[in-house]
C-alpha cells in the first residue's frame, strides 16, 4: 500500500493541471524541467483520456475487509466507509498529507466486536498515535504494517490516529549522490521560476557535507506544507513543495551532492561552455529557431507528411518519420568557408539520415545518442563548389535509411576560422 500510495499523489494527482483541468502526456522528472499540459482542442490524446482514468483509483483500496469482523483502513483520503452487510459505518476526515492525522468517526454499529487496522506506514519511523473519544490508545504493529484497535464501538465513537511526516532523503539506486526530498509520502519540488532557467546555474546543487535534511531544510507553511533551503544551495537556495502542487513553474525534483571541488569544476565547464557559445555567436551568418512557426516560415521551410515538430527541456525541435523529410534554406557567404550546424539532443538515439545541400549530398549523420537532457552541437564543413557564388543554400534531411532523421532543435550556418 505504501507503493500505491505514493503512486497517487506523486503520479497521478500530479499530472493534472489543477486550474485547466488538463493532463501531462507524461510526468518528466528531468532537473529544471516543467510539466506540459494537454489543452482542449489540440493535443487532446488517447493517453490524455487514461490520465482522467487513473483518478478514479483513488478510491479502490482505501478501505478492505474480511468479510467477518475487521476492515483495514489502507488510504488516508476523505470518504465514508458503509458495510452494509455487517450494519457497520465509519467517517474517514482528513486533510491528509497536509495535516498530520485522520479522523474516524463510527456512524453505525451491528451486534459484533469490531477490529479496525489502521495502516503504519513505512516513512512513519515512531509509533502512531491513538486516542478514542480523547484518551489515549495503546497499539502495536502487526506483521503486515497494521495497528489494531479493537472493541464495542458506539455510535459516535471518535478515533484519531497521528502519524509523524518529517523531511528525509530518498537516493536513486545506482547513485547515493543523487537524491529526491520527501515529505512523509510526498516528493517535494523545488520551485525555479516560470522563465526557462539556465542549463547550469540555473538547476542548483546541494553543496556541503550533511546529509541529515533537517540540518539543512525547514519548514517555513504548515498550512499547505512548504520547505526551505538554507545555505547547502548552490547558486541559490530553493523553496520547496509537493511535486502535485507544481504545475506552471520550472522545478527541479532530484538533486546533486557537490563538494567544493566538484563545484568549481562545475563553474569552469560553465564558464568554457560561455565562451563556446560566444565563439559561435561571433561567427554565425544565419540561425535557424528550428520547430517554431515564424522561423519556420522566414527560412521557407518545407516538409513531408510525416514530418513532426517536438520540444524537449523548452526547445522546439524537428524530425521527419522514415521515409520522408524537411528542408529549408539559409544564408551563406561565398567569401568565407561555410559550416553548417545542427543541434541534437543526447535523449534521442540511433538516428540515421542524409544532409543535402542544394540537391547534392553533404553528409550521412549516424546520431547515436549521449547523454540525457544535454544538447549537442555538430558541424559539417560545407565544399567551396557547393556554396559557389551563391548567398542562399536549400538545406535537406532526408530520412532515408528506415529511421528518423533528427530531432534537430537549432540550425546554423558559421563562417569557417
Amino acid at each position: 500500500m505504501d507503493y500505491y500510495e505514493r503512486a497517487l499523489y506523486n503520479h497521478i494527482l500530479a499530472s493534472q493541471n489543477p486550474e485547466t483541468g488538463m493532463m501531462c502526456y507524461f510526468v518528466p522528472l528531468r532537473m529544471g524541467t516543467k510539466k506540459q499540459f494537454s489543452d482542449s482542442f489540440n493535443t487532446f490524446t488517447c493517453c490524455v483520456g487514461s490520465g482522467i482514468e487513473n483518478h478514479s483509483k483513488y478510491a479502490e483500496q482505501i478501505y478492505s475487509h474480511d468479510g467477518i469482523n475487521t476492515i483495514w483502513v489502507n488510504l488516508f483520503i476523505p470518504s465514508t466507509l458503509n458495510w452494509a452487510a455487517q450494519k457497520f459505518a465509519i467517517r474517514q476526515e482528513t486533510k491528509f498529507p497536509d495535516e498530520k492525522n485522520i479522523l474516524l468517526t463510527i456512524e453505525q454499529v451491528g451486534t459484533k466486536s469490531m477490529h479496525i487496522k489502521v495502516r503504519k506506514p513505512s516513512w512513519n519511523e515512531i509509533d502512531l498515535t491513538v486516542t478514542i473519544n480523547g484518551k489515549n490508545y495503546l497499539t502495536s504493529v502487526d506483521s503486515l504494517g497494521y495497528i489494531t484497535i479493537s472493541g464495542m464501538f458506539k455510535k459516535g465513537d471518535k478515533i484519531n490516529v497521528g502519524f509523524d511526516m518529517k523531511v528525509y532523503a530518498e537516493a536513486m539506486p545506482d547513485n547515493s549522490s543523487r537524491i529526491a526530498f520527501k515529505y512523509g509520502p510526498i516528493v517535494l519540488a523545488g520551485l525555479l521560476g516560470k522563465e526557462m532557467p539556465d542549463p547550469v546555474y540555473g538547476t542548483p546543487v546541494l553543496m556541503t557535507d550533511e546529509r541529515m535534511p533537517s540540518k539543512f531544510i525547514k519548514q517555513v507553511d504548515f498550512v499547505q506544507p512548504s520547505f526551505k533551503m538554507e545555505g547547502i544551495g548552490k547558486p541559490f537556495d530553493v523553496t520547496l513543495i509537493p511535486f502535485y502542487v507544481v504545475h506552471d513553474e520550472y522545478y527541479s525534483v532530484y538533486w546533486d551532492y557537490f563538494t567544493q571541488d566538484e563545484w568549481n569544476k562545475r563553474q569552469k565547464e560553465y564558464e568554457d561552455e560561455k565562451k563556446r557559445l560566444s565563439e559561435i555567436e561571433a561567427s554565425t551568418i544565419d540561425q535557424f529557431r528550428i520547430g517554431e512557426m515564424q522561423p519556420e516560415r522566414d527560412h521557407q521551410l518545407k516538409a513531408s507528411e510525416r514530418s513532426y515538430v517536438d520540444d524537449a527541456i523548452g526547445r522546439m525541435g524537428r524530425e521527419a518519420r522514415a521515409g520522408n523529410y524537411f528542408s529549408f534554406n539559409m544564408k551563406s557567404e561565398p567569401a568565407v568557408g561555410n559550416i553548417l550546424l545542427f543541434t541534437y539532443i543526447g535523449d534521442d538515439k540511433d538516428r540515421k539520415f542524409d544532409v543535402l545541400v542544394d540537391g547534392v549530398k553533404l553528409t550521412t549523420v549516424e546520431w547515436k545518442g549521449g547523454k540525457t537532457g544535454k544538447f549537442y552541437d555538430l558541424t559539417y564543413e560545407i565544399p567551396k563548389e557547393l556554396v559557389g557564388n551563391k548567398t542562399s543554400l536549400n538545406i535537406r534531411v532526408e530520412a532515408n535509411y528506415g529511421k528518423t532523421a533528427g530531432r534537430i532543435f537549432g540550425v546554423r550556418v558559421l563562417r569557417a576560422k
